[in-house]
């Protein structure tokens, strides 16, 4: 606004002094004689070029810039694209030792004072399971050593004798056993020993009378 006064009080000046020249007496003309066309130009002229000031200050001063604060700190966004990279690590697999199977036998085996001898049983056999001396369970019953009994024969079962004078354990148990063809459970207990076949039965979840089928696993308690 202050340029655009500044510029028309140029303009006014500049035209009174032309017109002062227009009117003053031929006696008192100036020593450069200006004729009335040349000043007229003159004027012309000026306006011209006072009225593009006056044009590109009223469009500057529409299109001032807005200046930035210079106190004012940018802001800028930021964005984390990266992410935490997933955890690839594998847990290394426990593994467990195998063990026997632990089989508990609730059956109490009473040593009976007769035994009826079953396939694949023999004195000596009965002498281990009942844990009783085997020279006694020979006299008792009129046998001598290598005498053979046979399936059927009824034995005698002494109480209160001495008992197995030796190792009762044949093969070690708990156990896993694969029948054979033929295998009875008095024949299996006679193969480990100490055991009894009611306590191998129940372990299984079978009863004594049972057949056992070749290739069929056992456990053994």
């Amino acid at each position: 606004m202050k340029k655009k006064i500044g510029l028309l009080i140029v303009v006014f000046v500049l035209f009174g002094l032309v017109l002062g020249g227009c009117v003053k007496p031929a006696s008192e003309a100036p020593e450069d004689e200006v004729t009335n066309v040349d000043q007229a130009d003159v004027v012309v002229r000026v306006m011209a070029t006072q009225t593009a000031l006056a044009k590109e200050s009223e469009e500057g001063e529409d299109t001032d810039p807005v200046e930035a604060d210079p106190t004012e700190e940018p802001t800028a966004e930021v964005t984390d694209d990266t992410e935490e990279p997933a955890s690839t690590a594998t847990e290394e697999p426990v593994v467990e030792a195998t063990e026997e199977p632990v089989v508990v036998v609730s059956t109490e085996v009473v040593i009976p004072d007769t035994y009826t001898i079953h396939y694949g049983e023999h004195p000596y056999c009965l002498a281990r399971r009942f844990d009783i001396d085997a020279v006694v369970l020979l006299g008792a019953n009129g046998l001598v050593l290598g005498d053979q009994v046979l399936p059927g024969d009824v034995l005698a079962i002494p109480q209160g004798a001495p008992p197995f004078n030796g190792d009762r354990v044949l093969h070690a148990h708990p156990h896993s056993f694969t029948v054979l063809p033929e295998d009875t459970f008095y024949s299996i207990a006679c193969y480990y020993g100490d055991v009894f076949p009611e306590a191998i039965a129940e372990a299984n979840g079978m009863t004594i009378d049972e057949v056992l089928v070749a290739g069929t696993v056992i456990q053994i308690p």
